[in-house]
């Protein structure tokens, strides 16, 4: 699997929508980089995020997935973990921009045992935000040894019932810090104006920064800069519509829009369950992708752009995931993406540059002030797939999605 060019996508006069827009179609301001898609590390490959109080096993997390973190040798500021998962509170405090910001209260324990501690935590959380607590069964909270180092496990809460619908889907997303302190200790949420090392606690993550070997935080984290919440995975095989639906092919059109986030800087995440469309077989097989997307506001493409594909743990994928622009079409707001496949799940990334700083500034604004730490709700960007020996011909879609006709075959 190689490598194809990208390059840089030029937003004009964004406004709020136009920051739905941009991450409708996955794309944002970018310096000239070589895009990616989803394939397979190495099994077994782990990766250390190190930040102010501590480190994690990766940058990001949905609902549900678990989160390990470990306190060093060199972290003077941190308190450390012990053997017993009763002697920890983790607390998620998510920072967005402007809006509330809510506090999430993960217990070995019974609840009931921190009332008077929520409540406290509640009163400072000022603007709306809320303290909740998740009690052990569903909070997961565990030690763990990996290879001799202590972690402390827990599963990333599940925000649903905060943001519509109890069953939408649609959750608190974007910058987060996660502290974790003692039973009889204050709670955290202090984070929620003030970062990490501000005061005392067992473990307390951030922003992400370069390994030292000296716990520094001088030079920030070349991929990530902070703790990112993700929404819920987006099944690709509910957004595609170009084949199927079964047993013509995996598409089934059901999803009714796209969930992303951005992190402080404007930089776009969007988590993709692949599995649905994953050629079936023993050994993975790379499967052919491509995404036609319009933005409903106006937006120029003057040469080439990226996206970059992660793994959940946070590591980099090499294969090509190349957009394109089709001459044919006669519409400035259409993009194409085209790419491959063959994990089941992985988060792709867009990234604002600071060579385009004017742009990517205001791409950054119009999300903060769009997302308020929410999943956005984007209108469904449909997307087609192909199988790698089909040829695929664009017609004509209503606005705001576009099909791709494509050779039928067997699934």
């Amino acid at each position: 699997m190689g490598q194809a060019p990208a390059g840089d996508l030029v937003m004009r006069e964004l406004g709020e929508r136009a920051a739905v827009a941009l991450a409708a179609a996955v794309l944002v301001v970018g310096t000239a980089s070589v895009a990616r898609a989803g394939c397979n590390l190495i099994p077994g490959t782990a990766k250390t995020f190190n930040s102010t109080m501590g480190a994690t096993n990766r940058p990001y997390a949905a609902p549900g997935e678990r989160l390990e973190l470990a306190v060093r040798s060199c972290d003077t500021l941190a308190t450390g973990l012990t053997p017993n998962p009763a002697d920890h509170i983790v607390t998620v405090v998510f920072t967005p921009a402007s809006g509330p910001r809510h506090a999430i209260v993960l217990n070995a324990a019974d609840c009931s045992a921190i009332a008077s501690q929520l409540s406290t935590c509640a009163d400072a959380l000022t603007g709306g935000g809320t303290a909740t607590c998740i009690p052990a069964a569903s909070a997961g909270v565990q030690i763990v040894d990996r290879n001799g180092v202590r972690f402390l496990g827990f599963k990333f809460p599940d925000t649903d019932t905060f943001v519509g619908t109890a069953s939408d889907d649609r959750t608190l997303t974007g910058p987060a810090r996660i502290a974790v302190t003692s039973p009889g200790d204050d709670l955290p949420c202090y984070l929620a104006t003030s970062p990490c090392g501000s005061q005392p606690a067992r473990a307390c993550i951030d922003a992400f920064f370069a390994n030292d070997g000296n716990c520094g935080t001088a030079v920030p984290q070349p991929s990530f800069g902070e703790f990112i919440a993700l929404p819920p995975p987006n099944d690709y095989a509910s957004d595609c519509f170009s084949e199927g639906p079964p047993p013509d092919g995996p598409c089934t059109a059901t999803a009714p829009e796209l969930r992303f986030t951005a992190d402080s800087l404007g930089n776009l995440l969007l988590p993709v369950g692949w599995s649905g469309i994953l050629v079936p077989g023993s050994v993975p097989v790379p499967r052919l992708l491509r995404a036609r997307l319009q933005s409903p506001l106006p937006f120029e493409i003057p040469d080439r752009v990226f996206v970059s594909s992660f793994t959940p743990e946070g590591g980099i994928l090499p294969p090509i995931f190349e957009p394109q622009v089709d001459p044919t079409l006669g519409d400035p707001d259409v993009v194409t993406l085209f790419g491959s496949v063959d994990a089941p799940y992985t988060i792709l990334a867009s990234r604002a540059s600071t060579a385009r700083a004017t742009a990517a500034t205001t791409a950054a604004s119009a999300a903060r002030r769009w997302r308020t730490a929410r999943t956005a709700s984007a209108r469904r960007a449909a997307s087609a797939i192909r199988a790698p020996s089909a040829s695929s011909t664009p017609t004509a879609a209503p606005t705001g999605r576009a099909r791709i006709s494509s050779t039928p075959r067997a699934w």
